[in-house]
């Protein structure tokens, strides 16, 4: 900034440091412009393969009658009041 200030390109310290900041603004609004624009890309991706790993619920519940279920219940309560 000394330097834009010496050479006569700025007069106030204030310009300098527009001067001198303004390649890095314009670098950081460059990249987040292109983060932007993939970032709705990317959640669209991300919801796809979400669904196609998704675990059916329907085809997940337990397999066997509800008296199997009951006694297994009853075995386990057995063996904690055993275990106390």
């Amino acid at each position: 900034m000394a330097q834009l200030l010496e050479s006569g390109k700025a007069q106030t310290l204030k310009e300098a440091y527009e001067i001198a900041s303004e390649p890095l603004e314009t670098m950081v609004n460059q990249r987040l412009e292109q983060v932007q624009v993939k970032t709705p890309q990317a959640n669209q991706e991300a919801v796809k393969q979400a669904k196609a790993k998704a675990v059916s619920t329907k085809s997940s519940t337990p397999s066997g009658s509800v008296s199997t279920i009951r006694q297994r219940i009853g075995v386990l309560y057995c063996l904690k009041q055993w275990t106390i």
